[in-house]
């Protein structure tokens, strides 16, 4: 069995790349980055904002009076489809 893994073996020599080719990959990284930024902003004030305001808990779930569990409610769908489509 050969367990001789060696991970520093890149395809691409960044240091040999030409400058355009440097400067499409950067901002590529730059946009992919930018974008998962917002997403993790966007996520966190959702979040927040769900946490620690009891009104709007209450929206993503009924309590059943005969049972006393909470069972999830339309708004709680849309905002998680709405959420892993958009991010």
């Amino acid at each position: 069995m050969n367990t001789n893994f060696n991970f520093n073996n890149r395809s691409t020599n960044v240091e040999n790349m030409s400058p355009q080719a440097a400067a499409r990959t950067r901002s590529l990284m730059t946009y992919t980055f930018g974008w998962m930024a917002l997403a993790m902003v966007l996520s966190i004030v959702g979040a927040l904002l769900f946490a620690y305001n009891p009104a709007l808990a209450e929206m993503l779930y009924k309590v059943d009076p005969i049972t006393g569990f909470a069972k999830r409610t339309m708004l709680y769908w849309v905002l998680l489809l709405f959420h892993l489509l958009l991010f």
